[in-house]
This record gives structure tokens, sequence and C-alpha cells, in this order.
């Protein structure tokens, strides 16, 4: 099972731009944050869609694929109860994309023998 946070190579590829990283990041860092740090260290990394194939690989089968925070964690807060709710709603409607645009992924099955 995943419930990880990962991203694909093309948001991944945007995110480590110059303007991101030195500029808009950090503040969005203070933002969603807050007072608080982010949960991934500086020895951690972002999973990338190669690592999410890689778990699929081994699964026998995908019993559960849920996908979440396409703008919560990312942009806002999760602290904002009103936009995760809507989040998670137009992530339930753009399920076919879903995984294109999602933060979190949920996966569960059997591990292949």
């Amino acid at each position: 099972m995943i419930n990880e946070i990962y991203s694909h190579s093309i948001t991944e590829r945007v995110r480590r731009s110059a303007l991101v990283e030195r500029m808009l990041y950090p503040a969005l860092r203070r933002f969603v944050y807050a007072r608080d740090h982010p949960y991934i260290t500086e020895d951690e990394r972002k999973h990338t869609g190669s690592d999410l194939a890689l778990v699929r690989a081994r699964l026998a089968r995908v019993d559960v694929g849920k996908h979440f925070d396409m703008v919560v964690t990312r942009l806002v807060p999760d602290r904002f109860d009103m936009l995760a709710r809507a989040d998670r709603l137009a992530m339930m409607a753009l399920r076919p994309i879903g995984r294109h645009l999602a933060g979190r992924v949920l996966l569960a099955g059997p591990v292949a023998r």
C-alpha cells in the first residue's frame, strides 16, 4: 500500500525550475506549512512516476487506486477543510485523468508472487 506524495516528470521539471525553486516555493512553503516544517526531510525525496510504475508492477492487481490532493498540500494547506473537500470532489470528477494531476496516490492490492 502506498500513500505518498509524488510528482510526475512534467510537474517535477516545473517544480525544479529556477523561478519555482528560488521564488515561488519559499513563499508557498511558508503559507502551506505555516510554522511547521515540511514533512519531507533533506534525505527524502518525492516519488516519481517511475517509482509508482515500479510499485504497480509489484502488485498482482490493484484493488484500490485512489488519487488525492490536486491543489491541497501543493498550493494550499490541508487545514482549510472546505478546500480539501472541494479538491477531493474535483479529483473524483476528474478520475480519468486524476492520476496525472494527483499529489497523493493510494494503491492497495496483493503483492505478486
